[in-house]
């Protein structure tokens, strides 16, 4: 045979979307085709390395194991609490870094372990009261709220449906732990409500321990959501308001008095370096009645922590919400449901 001769070779088993990872030349020209699916291609010898080939296709042969499908269920079983009735000598918080190092070994949050020193250093920055903090941040945002864009801004704020629940919104969100808001798409809760509590806050001399962290489902809206919240406030980017999503991220100026949006994989790593969130003051979890996986993984460990951080103030918020569900879940913990829905 000279070099650049064709052979017919006789792969059985194998079908062309096989083939055509590791040999684009691979055709069927009319072949006959066996009942078995396999078929007689003309494939250059010049070139290819056969064995290669060959362990290739064989990885696709092989079935690959099936995930295990997301189900409550399978949610339930993986995050079951552990009962103190064998033991009452482990204090609550190796309790819970255990369980924590538990599930989180039989979980991927698709995002790479947290090596970034500065990241490192922003995860285990815990909230501490400063006098000087809070007075300064309070000027800072009594001039934010006389600029110019903010108050342009605030035109089109009052028009959401939202900002009528703003007082109520804000007092229940102080004095209970876990608030469940639901309203329609549009009504403004997505970037109203962090606002809500974050003026209420800095304005009641209290920004030195406030930092609110709000969860999205995608990168994109992540992302997309920041930059509005940013515009709304008259600022830029980076200011306040910043995000973290993979891949990318832009933190505020400093922790204190801010407002962080990043996707419910990020916070789940950030468990790994403050497994109690003394970080944060505020978590929003939007989006919840979509029962993703990593937001119900994500409202797991919130449950956990809650009577072990009494001052975590968490908030669940959605389009359409099936409140009694959560009720039932959080117990004592949900005090209250507001409905603000488009007019």
């Amino acid at each position: 045979m000279l070099p650049g001769d064709r052979q017919l070779v006789h792969m059985p088993f194998v079908s062309s979307g096989y083939l055509s990872p590791c040999a684009p030349l691979v055709w069927n020209q009319g072949f006959p085709t066996p009942l078995d699916g396999s078929f007689f291609a003309p494939m250059p010898l010049v070139g290819l390395n056969l064995p290669k080939i060959q362990s290739v296709i064989q990885e696709f042969v092989e079935p690959v194991p099936e995930l295990p499908k997301t189900s409550n269920e399978h949610i339930s079983s993986m995050c079951k609490l552990p009962t103190l009735s064998t033991s009452q000598q482990t204090p609550e918080e190796d309790e819970a870094e255990e369980l924590f190092g538990e599930i989180r070994d039989c979980f991927d949050v698709s995002v790479g372990p947290c090596s970034d020193p500065d990241q490192m250093l922003l995860t285990k920055e815990s909230l501490a009261r400063n006098p000087d903090i809070d007075h300064e941040l309070c000027l800072s945002m009594r001039n934010c709220m006389r600029s110019a864009a903010y108050m342009k801004m605030s035109e089109s704020r009052c028009e959401l449906p939202a900002y009528q629940f703003k007082e109520d919104i804000v007092s229940t969100i102080r004095n209970n732990q876990v608030v469940i808001i639901s309203g329609e798409t549009g009504c403004g809760k997505t970037t109203q409500v962090p606002q809500f509590i974050l003026e209420d806050q800095v304005l009641g001399g209290n920004g030195s321990v406030t930092r609110i962290i709000v969860t999205q489902p995608r990168r994109i809206s992540a992302v997309s959501v920041a930059e509005r919240v940013a515009t709304e406030r008259g600022q830029s980017i980076g200011s306040s308001v910043g995000y973290q999503v993979r891949l990318e991220r832009l933190y505020p100026q400093r922790p204190h008095g801010s407002i962080m949006f990043c996707t419910t994989g990020i916070i789940l790593q950030w468990f790994r370096s403050d497994p109690f969130l003394k970080n944060i003051s505020h978590i929003i979890v939007d989006e919840v009645h979509e029962r993703e996986f990593l937001c119900d993984f994500l409202l797991c460990m919130l449950k956990r922590i809650a009577p072990l951080r009494p001052d975590l103030r968490i908030v669940l918020m959605s389009a359409t919400i099936n409140a009694e569900k959560f009720v039932e879940y959080f117990g004592k913990y949900l005090l209250k449901c507001f409905h603000g829905r488009e007019s």
